[in-house]
């Protein structure tokens, strides 16, 4: 966060939960932050749970996000007492729960909902983008969306609350080709929590016994995008509660819970591990105290790794490499039991290796190799790797690993300006194998984590010479391995299930 210390940062709905959380993590983290509400004193009540230094860089202003013209004043103020604004986090919200959709007379709770969750979204973000514009400023503007806005549950009343969240997942797609056709550097991010303690969760004999999120678990997952580096842009962050607890160290909040202390020592198998994504996570890893164990084909591409490591020999020490080729079942098995018997078992597993055969079309004649080596690689590989992982989990009662799907953003969408082959079929598949892995492992009562991280281009192999240097935005591997690492040090109770990573000014 330090190239935002002194920036300026604008939260709605910022009285209570999820905004009056992010305010103080702000503040905390050296941003200018002014909190948006109608209830302004409760704003500056926060202002005694903070530092001295902290407590001065918050600040309040009175606003309605349903009134166009409270919205006008709140950013004209802050245009002329701050200078503007660099990051905007849209988190009013409402939800009217005990007024259906075809109830009589339901106008004014449909309109409540629809110009808080909706509209005033919309203004606030205009208003932010033209502050930023006139001051050619790269900001980042963050949308508190829901699991809502993908998936309407089969639960009580809902009102248009989902509707107006899927809107907001629209909203997200649409601002963010808008800004990259204006030529901004402007970011825009979604994300979407489950069950999460706030006001508007009712005190119900339903509801406390269920596994819920605590306010301060968003307010990290907005300091970790927004920290995120400028060529890379969270596009949709999916947290879901679990079972478990974090301990929250009171002196340092809000980076208590980016730790990867709990897994020091434990062990981590990254497959596809001899280059791109795979490589720089498996170095991440052993850099943060974990036995890294690469699973590959080309075992002396793993072993090289350690010599870019020469500078710290414990991290060398930490690194092993083992031949697997995650198309051939003896060989997952073979693998699996080398690293229960050299380690002891698997804590983490990171389901990394993938391939693309992106010349041979899904109709084109004598294909059948090339589709098997894809639907092999990318999604059976997958299951079978996550399977054994389990069954050592679960042999050693280890019920609090976690499981990574490299996944990407072809598991979302289909473009139709070229030729993928099977390979958005397996990715779509990832998508619901992650899904379909967090109940199964729900079921069997574990606390095990299972998440899908989504990126867009990255810088592999796999990526022509020429599209790495033509301007074609793109990430880095090791972005990718940064986000390995932010979704593994999140608390017991946090489960990231989707992560959405672009390169800043994707046309995707």
């Amino acid at each position: 966060m330090d190239r935002w210390a002194g920036k300026v940062a604008v939260v709605t709905g910022a009285s209570s939960g999820i905004g009056a959380e992010t305010v103080k993590a702000f503040a905390t983290a050296g941003m200018i932050t002014i909190g948006l509400a109608r209830r302004v004193d409760r704003i500056d009540e926060l202002k005694s749970q903070l530092p001295v230094e902290a407590a001065g860089r918050l600040h309040s202003v009175r606003c309605d996000v349903t009134k166009e013209k409270d919205i006008l004043a709140a950013f004209l103020h802050i245009e002329q007492h701050y200078g503007g604004v660099d990051v905007l986090v849209n988190n009013a919200g409402v939800a009217r729960s005990t007024v259906g959709l075809l109830d009589p007379s339901n106008t004014q709770a449909l309109r409540d909902v629809i110009d808080t969750n909706l509209m005033g979204l919309v203004l606030c973000s205009r208003e932010a983008v033209q502050s930023m514009k006139r001051r050619s400023v790269a900001g980042h503007i963050v949308h508190i969306n829901s699991i809502l806005g993908h998936k309407v549950l089969p639960m009580g009343t809902l009102n248009v609350y989902p509707a107006t969240k899927y809107g907001v997942t629209a909203i997200t797609e649409t601002m963010r080709h808008e800004l990259r056709l204006a030529g901004t550097k402007i970011k825009v991010t979604s994300i979407s929590p489950g069950l999460v303690r706030t006001e508007i969760i009712p005190n119900s004999d339903s509801i406390k016994d269920m596994p819920i999120l605590e306010p301060e678990d968003i307010a990290n997952a907005i300091l970790y995008v927004v920290g995120t580096p400028p060529r890379v842009q969270i596009h949709e962050l999916t947290i879901k509660p679990l079972t478990g607890a974090c301990h929250i160290d009171s002196s340092n909040r809000y980076r208590a819970c980016f730790t990867m202390d709990r897994w020091v020592g434990k062990v981590a198998i990254v497959t596809g591990a001899s280059a791109g994504i795979g490589a720089a996570t498996l170095k991440a890893l052993a850099g943060a105290g974990m036995v890294a164990v690469g699973f590959a084909r080309r075992l002396d591409r793993v072993e090289r790794l350690k010599e870019e490591l020469a500078g710290d020999e414990a991290v060398r020490q930490r690194l092993h490499a083992v031949r697997c080729d995650v198309t051939r079942e003896e060989d997952i098995l073979a693998a699996f039991r080398l690293v229960e018997e050299r380690f002891g078992g698997v804590d983490v597993l990171i389901n990394n290796a993938g391939i693309a055969r992106a010349g041979v079309d899904l109709l084109t004649a004598n294909n059948t190799a090339a589709l098997r080596d894809v639907i092999d690689t990318n999604l059976l590989g997958t299951v079978l790797c996550s399977r054994e992982a389990f069954q050592s989990m679960k042999r050693r009662s280890v019920t609090d690993g976690h499981i990574v799907h490299i996944n990407s953003v072809l598991g979302h969408t289909v473009p139709p300006n070229m030729t993928f082959n099977i390979y958005p079929a397996t990715k779509y598949g990832v998508t619901a194998l992650t899904e379909t892995m967090r109940h199964e492992l729900r079921i069997a009562r574990t606390n095990i984590k299972v998440t899908s991280i989504s990126p867009g281009l990255v810088s592999t192999e796999a990526v022509p010479d020429s599209m790495k240097t033509d301007g074609t935005p793109i990430l880095e591997p090791e972005d990718v391995a940064d986000a390995v690492l932010y979704v593994l040090g999140t608390p017991p109770r946090v489960q990231v299930h989707e992560l959405m990573i672009r390169p800043a000014g994707e046309m995707l």
